[in-house]
Parts: structure tokens; sequence; C-alpha cells
């Protein structure tokens, strides 16, 4: 699996906190991704808000489960990075749970990190929005 640059982790944990406005202006120049078409790299633009609509759902619905939300929230927010990072693919990875637990496991103890993950769970998990 690639290394996971906790650089760029910020930034995608910081443009889900940002307004919609500046978000989506920003998401064509700073997020792109490599997909191979017949041997050939192709860019291909990401939406920030398809990663925030796939976190706000899968947030919302780990509060309705039996789970315990503050130990399951920082791993399905980094689930969903990783599957918009790197692809529907990335959920047949033989270790992905794992990987994302342990990448969970980093965020959450860097302390400046570890705001940036309580913040963007906080704002999507909003009742309500």
């Amino acid at each position: 699996m690639t290394q996971i640059d906790t650089a760029r982790l910020s930034r995608v944990l910081a443009s889900l906190t940002k307004p919609k406005e500046r978000a989506d202006s920003t998401a064509e120049t700073q997020v792109t991704t490599t997909a191979l078409t017949k041997n050939k790299a192709v860019a291909m633009p990401r939406d920030p808000a398809i990663l925030k609509q796939r976190l706000r759902e899968r947030l919302k619905a780990l509060q309705n489960s039996n789970e315990e939300f503050s130990t399951a929230a920082p791993i399905v927010t980094v689930q969903e990075i990783l599957r918009w990072e790197f692809g529907e693919e990335i959920f047949q990875h033989p270790d992905f749970e794992r990987i994302a637990g342990q990448v969970a496991t980093v965020l959450m103890s860097d302390e400046s990190l570890k705001n940036s993950v309580t913040k963007t769970i906080n704002n999507l998990s909003k009742v309500g929005d």
C-alpha cells in the first residue's frame, strides 16, 4: 500500500471543515488522482463534497448503531479518506482494516491531528445536518 502522507491527511481534514464555497473553489487544483487507462496516466479530479457526504452518512449511521461512537468514528473517518484517496479497490486490500485502525491511532496520538479529526467528526455528525 502506498505511504500515507500526514500533511496530506491534514489538508484533507481541513478541507472537510471549510465552508462549501471555499472547499469547492480549490478542489480541482489541489485534489487530483491518477487513473490508469490503457497504460496512460490520466488526471481525474476528486470532489471533496463526495468525501464529505460519504463521511457524514457513515458517521450518522455509526451514531445509530450499537458501536462506541468515540472509538469507531476516527476509524470510519480514516476509512473514508482512504477510500476517497485511493478508490473503491482499497476496501479489497487484505490489510485495509488493520491499516485504517493504525492510521487512526497515529492521528489520534498527535494533538494537532487529533483536534482536526475531532473537529471534522463533530461538524459532520451533527444531528439535523
